[in-house]
């Protein structure tokens, strides 16, 4: 294989990689808001609005660490490989 076939190849892996993690994280955080909102919807019956605060604190705790964790892959370089 010539020098440009393996270039290709390594920036096709590399996005591919990159494709499944962000995949990974999507579906991850899905899962999460769908588990945050049934949890939400159970307290609203309850009417329990105190409990309903601390389940937004832990709802923009988890997506601020999502973010800070997917600025570390790509400051690592591997994302912009």
């Amino acid at each position: 294989m010539n020098p440009e076939g393996d270039v290709e190849q390594d920036m096709f892996t590399a996005k591919k990689s990159e494709i499944q993690y962000l995949m990974g994280m999507l579906k991850k955080q899905a899962e999460e808001q769908k588990r945050i909102i049934s949890t939400r919807l159970e307290l609203l019956k309850k009417g329990s609005q105190q409990d309903l605060s601390a389940t937004s604190a832990v709802v923009i705790e988890k997506l601020r660490s999502g973010i800070l964790s997917y600025g570390a892959y790509t400051n690592n370089g591997l994302h912009d490989t």
